[in-house]
């Protein structure tokens, strides 16, 4: 690795690659950090493929494209039997024929802001007219093991003072030491029964939840 003014230099396998400095401002209220700006990623997924189209390695005797088409394929399958749980119309809402996946991700445990708004950014950037063949993916695949799942809200005691309670989803794991994406999905009366003590604490608060 060299430098050069401000900007470094990484040479791999023979091809120098510049890893510019960049000068970032936390965000503030209501603000977004994105890095690459949005309008630079419709670029950057067309160079991407270009750089897939150099690959001639094999894979278990199997070609890299041929192997990268299968995977895209089931991912897409199996998304879609997941999905269609919910909205059993999804495969028409759809391209048949994705170009680019576009992936996101977490952990499945309870996320600040943060987090959300990956999603909510790939939501809105999969709607983009410039990216009609894009398909918005999130997937768990995580091989920590599931701990206690719990969600911690605000509350003000009798003497005024604000502190948070700790409301548990998953007092216990059913079966200890399996990483989240092998583990059972909750039964739908343990999430109802935890909404309904979300809500019964929210309303201390006067929020309106529709």
């Amino acid at each position: 690795m060299g430098q050069k003014g401000r900007n470094r230099y990484l040479k791999y396998r023979g091809i120098v690659i510049e890893m510019k400095k960049i000068n970032i401002k936390i965000p503030q209220n209501q603000q977004i950090f994105l890095s690459p700006s949005g309008d630079k990623i419709g670029s950057l997924l067309e160079e991407n493929e270009k750089i897939f189209i150099q690959y001639f390695f094999t894979i278990l005797n199997q070609s890299f494209k041929e192997v990268r088409e299968n995977c895209r394929k089931e991912v897409v399958r199996r998304a879609l039997k997941f999905s269609s749980k919910f909205d059993p119309n999804i495969e028409e809402k759809i391209c048949s024929t994705t170009q680019y996946i576009i992936q996101s991700g977490h952990q499945p445990v309870f996320f600040h802001p943060g987090i959300w708004i990956k999603n909510i950014f790939l939501n809105e950037f999969v709607k983009s007219p410039l990216l009609d063949k894009c398909l918005g993916l999130y997937i768990i695949l995580d091989n920590d093991n599931c701990k206690d799942i719990s969600l911690s809200l605000p509350i003000i005691f009798g003497s005024g003072k604000l502190s948070l309670k700790k409301i548990n989803f998953l007092s216990h794991t059913p079966t200890p030491d399996l990483p989240f994406e092998e583990c059972p999905l909750p039964s739908i009366k343990l999430i109802k029964e935890f909404t309904e003590i979300l809500l019964i604490e929210l309303s201390h608060w006067k929020i309106k939840i529709s």
